[in-house]
């Protein structure tokens, strides 16, 4: 793997997954175990309060049997099941924004997109920086302006990979480390950590369903949106607009997730302008120094 080389966000990715994926294969049989011991233990103590109630027993055994039945059946089937819910739900999102790739596990695709779009800038400032060392000195608070725009529309994009990203892997740490779980799901006194496990697994899934529509919805609307090859300033201002509502949701969706589930809402104007300082006051620190840099080369 080769950080040099395009798609390597995504490989990093395909690498983590690939290290989970064994995770489910060693803790399978481990969670087999636990399962059958506390089947035991669990039909030993029905059997035994049966007896001694004297009582019928047939139909509290079946639904004994059947309720273990399941929960051997979710601990088999856990690593399918877990990327069902991923793979369906990262579908669903996407289908719902109108796209047809699902850029949520594809980073590498999200930055090469941020390239595209900056490229027609870059090309502008390297024109801008053609001539004499007056000339320069003359379009200098231009070329910050430019430069700030572009630096924002990367930190954008970069926020909203590196979200895609964390929140794959975030969705299988749960799903590997929840399957020791769920076994303790056939005894009622045990059952709420197997509920808190398969819980966990669909607020990811949501999770993953709420970036995988702002994704899409994004790719459509930089479809009809193009950066001209030689940009005005007001061109570049609302490219990096757009990036920055787009990282802004991005950054919330954990919170629209939570929401989604809870029934209440998670975005506010207070939230969305506190992630638009943030990420202004880091493009317009570097724009600054890029300004320094520039006046440095003037002068000397």
């Amino acid at each position: 793997m080769n950080p040099t080389t395009t798609g390597f966000l995504t490989q990093l990715l395909q690498n983590f997954v690939n290290v989970f994926s064994n995770g489910f294969g060693i803790l399978t049989p481990r969670a087999s175990a636990i399962l059958g011991t506390l089947a035991a233990i669990e039909v030993a103590l029905a059997a035994l309060f049966w007896s001694l109630r004297g009582e019928d027993f047939t139909a509290p055994f079946l639904r004994k049997l059947l309720r273990i039945g399941f929960f051997a059946f979710l601990v088999a089937s856990w690593p399918t099941l877990t990327n069902g819910v991923a793979s369906g739900l990262a579908q669903i999102g996407t289908l719902a924004g109108g796209g047809t790739a699902t850029l949520v596990k594809d980073p590498s695709a999200i930055l090469d997109r941020a390239m595209e779009v900056i490229k027609p800038i870059d090309n502008k400032l390297k024109d801008m920086q053609r001539g004499s060392w007056m000339d320069k000195v003359a379009m200098l608070a231009v070329v910050v302006q430019y430069t700030v725009a572009e630096l924002f529309i990367l930190a954008a994009f970069a926020v909203l990979a590196l979200t895609c990203m964390l929140t794959v892997i975030e969705f299988y740490l749960v799903s590997v480390l929840g399957l020791i779980l769920v076994p303790w799901g056939i005894s009622n006194h045990t059952a709420f950590l197997a509920e808190k496990a398969i819980g966990a697994v669909i607020a990811q899934g949501v999770k993953l369903m709420v970036l995988s529509f702002i994704m899409a919805v994004y790719g459509t609307v930089m479809a009809t949106f193009t950066v001209p090859p030689a940009p005005e300033i007001l061109v570049t201002y609302l490219a990096a607009v757009s990036a920055g509502v787009m990282a802004i949701l991005a950054v919330h969706a954990p919170a629209v997730a939570g929401g989604l589930l809870s029934g209440s809402p998670s975005l506010t104007a207070g939230s969305a302008a506190g992630v638009a300082i943030g990420a202004g006051a880091a493009a317009i620190g570097a724009g600054v120094g890029a300004a320094a840099l520039g006046r440095m080369g003037a002068a000397s």
